[in-house]
């Protein structure tokens, strides 16, 4: 299993800081494609000159036909989410049918030497087993899967709580394995953040937990040795940087703090014996 990391969103990272990321034990980089063919081709590039793995999420086909030999694409990201503000694309949560094209048009495109991966739904909950269930079956036969997977119970939360609908994570992992057939499998986010969770009770009030930086650390280590007992090809840690606010959980996933600043979990090697 590869050991990645969410470390890019449509620009350059600069040598210096991947061979760090790769010195911390990381083996491929989930990024996005660029605004220009060009862009694109070059940050593809740049993971692969440091001996890394680039995983490029692509929201547009045209881009798949740059990608250098040795890269991974992704058909786009979440996309039974909306996402409206993004830079490039902006959608609202796209219909099945327009997936299903984007699919297709990468895989034209696309050099045979690229791995294509498909999917990407935000979770194994029942609005993306519905999407997944939606558009899967009509995957060209060259994809393998790809799937997000975030902790689900709010305050409650465990490494061990599952998704609604499964007794236990390994179900969770079996639904996917069903749905996949005989194609690969790969986890291209999960995380933990070090924002509040809350949980409202059904009679109103609310109970609120946070996870410490250490929590966190201790968290990755069964994450990682889940996803390899479960044989699939990449699991993605969600993310490279935090952001300004400590509360907003988008804000609180980063192995680097919003001063640049690497935690002293960073190194996969003690996410992995914490």
């Amino acid at each position: 299993m590869l050991h990645g990391l969410q470390a890019g969103f449509g620009g350059l990272l600069g040598v210096e800081l991947l061979e760090k990321l790769k010195g911390f034990g990381y083996q491929l980089l989930r990024v996005e494609q660029g605004v220009t063919l060009d862009d694109t081709r070059a940050i593809a590039s740049e993971v692969l000159s440091v001996g890394m793995t680039p995983l490029v999420i692509l929201f547009q086909p045209e881009h798949a036909a740059v990608l250098p030999s040795g890269s991974w694409a992704e058909a786009e990201n979440e996309p039974d989410l909306a996402y409206a503000s993004r830079t490039i694309a902006p959608r609202l949560r796209m219909p099945h049918a327009d997936y299903i094209t984007l699919t297709h048009r990468i895989a034209e495109r696309a050099d045979p030497s690229i791995r294509l991966w498909a999917g990407a739904c935000s979770n194994p909950n029942a609005r993306g087993r519905a999407y997944m269930e939606a558009v899967c079956p009509h995957f060209q036969a060259r994809y393998g899967h790809s799937w997000h997977r975030y902790p689900h119970g709010g305050a409650d939360a465990t490494f061990s709580t599952p998704q609604d609908g499964f007794a236990r994570r390994g179900a969770e992992v079996a639904y996917m394995r069903r749905l996949a057939g005989d194609r690969p499998l790969i986890i291209s986010e999960a995380g933990y953040h070090t924002a509040p969770r809350t949980t409202r009770r059904w009679w109103g009030r609310t109970r609120s937990a946070r996870w410490s930086p250490d929590n966190v650390t201790a968290l990755w280590a069964p994450e990682w040795a889940f996803w390899r007992a479960a044989r699939v090809e990449a699991c993605v840690r969600y993310q490279l940087n935090s952001g300004p606010h400590p509360d907003a959980a988008l804000d609180c996933y980063g192995i680097r703090d919003v001063n640049g600043l690497f935690v002293p979990s960073a190194p996969v090697a003690l996410q992995e014996t914490s």
